[in-house]
């Protein structure tokens, strides 16, 4: 029967491995307070009704530093939005329409996108962090 307590033992330190050892931070989305979401981050309402995620950087066409551009360039990021039962994902952008989308009375309006592109230099996706206002 000295099994019974080793298996139990093995079971705790596995779960708490699994979980990192500890609760993880999760990002508290509010009005009047910024929110910088790392890919595949996800905010949510004190309430737990909404919650915003960092799906992926569908364009980044930013003129890169060390470079000469006719314009400045667009960022465009995907979202996936809830709002109680209500799911989906929706894009917003740096300088081209929209900028900015409503979600359970909040608006989540674009604010930057980094790193920000160097000439000759690829960008990690796992290092993108997008910056939200949010009102």
């Amino acid at each position: 029967m000295k099994l019974v307590p080793f298996t139990v033992l093995i079971l705790v330190l596995a779960t708490g491995a699994a979980s990192g050892g500890g609760a993880s931070a999760v990002q508290q989305l509010k009005a009047g307070q910024p929110l910088k979401l790392s890919l595949r981050e996800t905010a949510v309402s004190p309430d737990e009704r909404l919650s915003v995620t960092f799906v992926k950087v569908v364009e980044d066409s930013r003129c890169p530093e060390g470079a000469n551009c006719i314009w400045a360039g667009n960022v465009k990021v995907r979202l996936r939005l809830r709002d109680g039962g209500r799911r989906t994902e929706r894009e917003v952008n740096s300088n081209l329409e929209p900028t900015s989308l409503e979600l359970g009375g909040l608006e989540i309006a674009f604010a930057d996108l980094l790193p920000y592109p160097k000439v000759g230099q690829e960008i990690d996706p796992a290092a993108y962090e997008l910056k939200l206002f949010v009102r």
